[in-house]
């Protein structure tokens, strides 16, 4: 730590100065993430900060973070920045990473991915608020996958290709909206080996999960059809599927 404090009007101190991590923990809604080892620097100053290159390493997956950060005129804090990140598998540190419905969702949805994760440049912003609650945030970009599983009304295993994805909420009292853009280059669903498989899956504001259209290769045919998942309840979800061949 290098820190740099001046005395100003009222009482009042200014803050400046540099951070280097080597280890530290962090609770994102109530999910413990251990960082085992950090590298790079964070620098703050009365008015925000930077941090540059912050490579962050987890139980299976390794992080590397470029943004900036400006303090409100609320007190809040805002930030935003880009990430790449390599990960052995969807390790419970990325899982507690997710916003609470999006990781209620993929738990729902059984969605696991056994291979390789790996994602460059993805793009976020957020808000925490004076008393260091997550406010609004925004996150984007793309990731790639070998063994992905999801159960949305039918088994699906062995997913390998890519997924654009857009994750957000407006504020505190609102509910987190998703987009996920698949495209598999291969996966199995129901048994069955398909190819060139496109879907697009939202995530409502409802609790809902829809998929308008998916298609994929099958035996020399195409198959296509929608799916939507309806909001989780002590019963759990209902699912509707319309498949055409």
């Amino acid at each position: 730590l290098d820190l740099r404090v001046t005395p100003g009007a009222d009482n009042e101190w200014a803050f400046a100065g540099t951070l280097k991590f080597k280890s530290f923990s962090l609770n994102i809604s109530g999910s413990q993430i251990d960082l085992a080892r950090c590298e790079g620097e964070v620098s703050f100053d009365p008015a925000g900060g930077r941090f540059q290159q912050l490579s962050l390493t987890g139980t299976g997956w390794t992080a590397v973070v470029d943004g900036s950060f400006i303090r409100m005129p609320d007190g809040g804090t805002a930030a935003q920045g880009t990430v790449d990140l390599q990960a052995a598998s969807l390790v419970p540190g990325l899982l507690a990473a997710m916003p609470p419905p999006l990781r209620e969702a993929a738990a729902d949805l059984k969605m696991g991915v056994s291979g390789p994760i790996a994602s460059r440049g993805a793009a976020f912003s957020l808000t925490i608020g004076t008393d260091g609650t997550l406010e609004a945030f925004r996150a984007n970009g793309q990731a790639t996958a070998r063994g992905l599983t999801l159960e949305p009304g039918v088994a699906m295993t062995d997913g390998a290709g890519s997924v654009d994805f857009s994750v957000r909420r407006g504020s505190h009292a609102d509910r987190t909206t998703w987009d996920l853009a698949c495209m598999l280059d291969s996966v199995r669903a129901g048994g069955v080996s398909l190819s060139a498989a496109r879907a697009d899956v939202k995530g409502l504001a409802t609790g809902e999960v829809v998929v308008p259209q998916f298609s994929a290769e099958c035996h020399g045919g195409r198959v296509s059809g929608r799916v939507h998942v309806g909001p989780g309840t002590a019963k759990g979800r209902e699912y509707q599927i319309e498949t055409q061949a």
